[in-house]
């Protein structure tokens, strides 16, 4: 997130000269520049733990299917008490028998 932070930094200067008409060999970062890529950055780190969340498989959600499962419960049942429905019910399917 440093590397990206430092370019959007960068292209954010290099507009900012470009729009004042004074872009040459030596730019430099400004404070505005800075806080704005900082807050970009700042939420891109928020969507990109989501998505790592989401990638991962929910493993508390897969703890508990796995405890389910051993309790004889079926793959649509595992799904309604998880999610409420049985629309996750291959969802259920794959974590626990870990095929795709």
């Amino acid at each position: 997130l440093g590397i990206i932070a430092f370019r959007i930094m960068m292209i954010l200067s290099v507009l900012r000269a470009y729009e004042k008409g004074t872009l040459n060999n030596s730019i430099r970062c400004n404070d505005i520049d800075f806080d704005n890529a900082l807050q970009i950055v700042d939420r891109l780190e928020k969507h990109a733990k989501t998505v790592y969340e989401y990638l991962n498989g929910e493993p508390e959600k897969k703890k508990m299917a796995k405890m389910l499962h051993e309790t004889g419960k079926s793959f649509g049942e595992i799904s309604n008490i998880i999610y409420g429905d049985e629309t996750h019910k291959s969802t259920v399917y794959r974590w626990i028998t870990g095929k795709k």
